[in-house]
């Protein structure tokens, strides 16, 4: 789960789009992430959506918003 977390972290950050993840989960300001979000704020929200990815359907609150989110999404929900 550590690495698809990482992924899907990368996949939000590497984006342009301004309805990707991140932005919607409060971890962007201005299309940056923000300076006081620290290390452990961006792998708990990694790590909790890779986590119930895996293991259930998800609980909507973090959720695939762009063409790369949807199919990194629905790899995960293969894998797992």
């Amino acid at each position: 789960s550590h690495w698809v977390g990482c992924a899907w972290f990368y996949i939000g950050t590497s984006q342009t789009a301004g309805n990707k993840w991140t932005a919607l989960a409060g971890l962007e300001c201005n299309g940056e992430i923000c300076e006081e979000v620290t290390v452990w704020d961006k792998f708990v929200a990694s790590i909790y959506w890779a986590l119930t990815t895996m293991t259930t359907v998800g609980y909507g609150d973090i959720t695939p918003n762009t063409t790369a989110e949807r199919i990194w999404t629905i790899c995960v929900f293969l894998m797992g």
